[in-house]
């Protein structure tokens, strides 16, 4: 490894590393302080790990999951990946440390999905593109490379990802949209669609109002 590789290396791994603390803002907890020192840890000894062999792969690994333990969502997780992808190195440790991260974080998002509680098909369904498209690319990266144990992972992964998705959409309902011609609280608009006012969390969580008081007029409630 030449020492333009490795400075590149190294600076892709920083680059990474920096979206991943960022994007969980300010961690907290007995897992944030090991984030936090897993990743000061990694900087710090990149170049000397690099240069040693397998230990950097399994650190920046541990980076990931400490990462998703410490309460990583789905969009902050995808970030990640999404600023790995944005890389364009030349030498090929470099390129092999921003495919890793890719991997990496598209594992790390299937596990985050499996633990996530879904209240309507269309949440689930507004994943699926998004799903789609990023292990599409990192699906033809490995076929190109010719990694077929990395292809296999990840076609396994994606199937797996999808599947459950899918199983678990099935018995989900639907949004439909409402329409009233007052505003009315949370608790009341609750009472009204569903016979039940303690399902306002729903409604608010659907619509995202400015205030659960004044919910808007037309909105999307559940269908059951």
């Amino acid at each position: 490894m030449t020492k333009a590789d490795l400075n590149e290396a190294v600076s892709a791994t920083i680059a990474v590393l920096g979206v991943l603390l960022a994007t969980l803002g300010g961690v907290t907890g007995t897992a944030g302080a090991q984030l936090l020192l897993a990743v000061s840890a990694l900087e710090t000894n990149a170049g000397a790990e690099l240069i040693a062999g397998a230990q950097f792969w399994s650190d920046l690994a541990n980076c990931f999951e400490l990462a998703r333990i410490a309460g990583s969502s789905f969009a902050a997780m995808d970030a990640v990946r999404a600023a790995a992808e944005a890389l364009t190195p030349a030498g090929l440790p470099a390129i092999a440390i921003k495919n890793f991260c890719v991997r990496l974080a598209l594992a790390e998002e299937g596990q985050i999905l499996a633990a996530t509680n879904f209240t309507s098909r269309q949440q689930i369904d507004r994943l699926f593109d998004q799903i789609n498209l990023s292990f599409e690319c990192a699906i033809v990266v490995a076929a190109d490379n010719q990694d077929n144990i990395a292809y296999e992972a990840l076609i396994a992964l994606y199937a797996a990802v999808s599947n459950d998705l899918a199983n678990r959409a099935q018995p989900l309902p639907r949004l439909v949209r409402y329409d009233f011609p007052l505003r009315m609280a949370a608790l009341s608009l609750a009472q009204r669609l569903y016979q039940d006012p303690t399902r306002y969390g729903q409604l608010i969580a659907e619509n995202n109002p400015i205030h659960p008081l004044f919910m808007m007029q037309r909105g999307f409630a559940l269908s059951s």
